[in-house]
């Protein structure tokens, strides 16, 4: 049994026998993912419950291990939801603020971007570059977080900070070294206890060398089209912007925490949920680490995350508690699981 805020209660699994709105969705599920080849998990969750839980296809398919809803699986830009979480953790303690210009926050950070406020870079209105080659051109290289960053402390900004909306890995990569700053603990080592909840038993930062129970295999799509085990990459390099391993369970506890204030104020959640304006005033899609949008005069949050052979997205709306996610365990040309998890939100918000 999990326990969420103040109240404990059971997180219950619905059967597909009783999850009739969820009919749509499960058979586009089943359709996308056969049961032989490589998989995805679609998990809700509305208040205190599991309404509907169910995995498509393999989490390993040469030893046909089936997707389960504790397979451990990179759940890449997901991520970012951690850093800004911890982020504002910092605020609310008071040891950073929102508004700070990066050179204060972190006093030898390269000249470029001196001027860039945390806001900006949680927003992804820096101005800063959005150009993975020169990562890319190193996928196998472990790197500190400083040498990450060192690939882009000589690039000019594209726009001033503030001018534009673009966003960029780097923005996350930077947090992460500013959580480190302030803290003075290792960014993955903060989220681990300052972020995540204990409930959340299999949600680690990645790594290649450990054994990791319950760990998915990830696959792509070859030339030929036919399935391929994912290209080796260092786990160094998803950092703050990318490298955490999560099961689709616990990130429902994750975002049922969330909005039941357990980790940070809702009033810090609703910062967060707010959609950000450039300096001329218009407003963007994105808050602080999620994009948001309002449906129905309901405030919902999404966002997804993409890496080497692994692929998935999620919905939030926090005033119902309503959780909608998807995890793939492949990477390919349908990209991530956008439409699916979409579909999963407007079965819960019909019910």
């Amino acid at each position: 049994m999990f326990r969420i805020g103040l109240a404990a209660f059971a997180l219950c699994v619905a059967t597909l026998a009783n999850a009739g709105d969820f009919r749509v969705a499960d058979a586009r599920l089943r359709a996308s993912y056969p049961p032989e080849g490589s998989g995805a998990y679609a998990i809700v969750a509305v208040g205190d419950r599991v309404a509907f839980s169910q995995g498509y296809g393999q989490a390993n398919v040469e030893l046909h291990v089936p997707l389960q809803a504790d397979s451990v699986v990179r759940i890449a830009s997901l991520t970012k939801q951690f850093t800004s979480v911890a982020i504002l953790r910092l605020v609310e303690e008071r040891k950073l603020s929102l508004e700070e210009p990066l050179r204060d926050a972190w006093r030898q950070c390269p000249a470029p971007w001196r001027e860039i406020s945390l806001r900006q870079l949680l927003s992804h209105t820096s101005g800063i570059t959005d150009d993975l080659a020169p990562l890319l051109a190193q996928l196998k290289t472990d790197l500190t977080v400083d040498q990450l960053l060192a690939i882009y402390a000589d690039r000019p900004l594209l726009t001033k900070p503030g001018a534009a909306w673009r966003y960029s890995n780097v923005n996350y990569w930077i947090l992460g070294k500013v959580i480190e700053i302030a803290s003075g603990t290792p960014y993955a080592d903060f989220v681990a206890r300052r972020v995540l909840v204990p409930r959340m038993k299999q949600t680690r930062y990645g790594s290649h060398d450990d054994l990791i129970g319950g760990r998915a295999a990830g696959y792509e799509a070859g030339p030929d089209g036919q399935l391929r085990n994912a290209r080796y990459f260092s786990a160094t390099l998803g950092f703050s912007a990318g490298g955490f391993l999560s099961t689709p369970r616990d990130m429902a506890v994750w975002y049922a925490a969330m909005a039941h204030g357990e980790i940070i104020s809702r009033e810090s959640i609703a910062l967060a949920l707010t959609p950000t304006r450039t300096n001329d005033g218009k407003a963007t899609h994105y808050g602080l680490g999620w994009y948001v949008e309002n449906l129905d005069g309901e405030p919902v949050a999404h966002h997804g995350g993409s890496t080497f052979g692994f692929e998935s997205y999620v919905f939030w709306a926090p005033s119902r508690g309503i959780f909608a996610g998807v995890f793939k365990n492949r990477s390919d040309d349908q990209g991530e699981p956008v439409e699916d998890a979409r579909a999963l939100l407007v079965a819960v918000r019909a019910r």
